[in-house]
């Protein structure tokens, strides 16, 4: 089961590179065409111009992607041993592009929990974070996780539940990419994120 997933999690990185660089050509191009080589975009015009090469390079296979991850996550939180946890971690890790993929993946999924019926994406989304084993610089993972605690907040999902079942599954220690990331999801309501981003919303909803 594992095996196969592995396998599967390689070929996507391979399909997702050959996408990337599609991308990253088309966006080079439309640029060029809309505001010059050197110019920079606004904000605006870098959104338009990375949609457009986004359905250039292939919304298909944008939505074939995230199907997979739901489905990596999935297995992550499944009945996989901690030692299969760990070679998916790594696999993630080692692979740039598609761990950026899933980061962005994360991040999307926090802002999909909206509600009561949202318990598996709010699963789902902790799962992504703890496959990226901070990677990803410790002050974006904790603001991450201080908007998908409030979002779980928001949508009256039990927070400390989702991340201690999701602690359960990761790294408790320093090996592969993370540093302790189990201790991270426990000791989050410790942390300096919490206290400034959580708390003032936990009071106000408690006066």
């Amino acid at each position: 089961m594992v095996d196969e997933l592995r396998e599967r999690l390689r070929a996507m990185g391979q399909r997702h590179a050959t996408w990337s660089d599609a991308f990253d050509a088309a966006y080079a191009r439309l640029k060029k065409e809309r505001v010059g080589r050197w110019r920079r975009p606004s904000r605006e015009q870098h959104a338009s111009i990375a949609a457009q090469a986004q359905r250039e390079a292939g919304d298909a296979f944008l939505r074939e992607l995230t199907i997979f991850f739901d489905e990596l996550c999935d297995a992550y939180l499944g009945d996989t041993l901690p030692q299969d946890r760990a070679k998916l971690r790594a696999d993630v890790g080692g692979d740039p592009r598609l761990h950026a993929a899933l980061w962005a993946y994360a991040n999307s999924g926090a802002e999909l929990v909206r509600g009561a019926g949202d318990q598996q994406r709010l699963d789902r989304t902790l799962a992504a974070v703890s496959l990226d084993d901070l990677r990803t610089d410790v002050e974006l993972v904790d603001a991450l996780l201080a908007r998908i605690w409030l979002n779980a907040l928001r949508a009256k999902l039990d927070a400390r539940a989702a991340f201690a079942r999701v602690a359960a599954c990761s790294n408790p220690s320093m090996g592969g990419g993370g540093a302790c990331f189990r201790q991270q999801l426990e000791g989050f309501e410790e942390s300096l994120a919490f206290k400034r981003d959580v708390a003032p919303e936990l009071r106000r909803l408690s006066a």
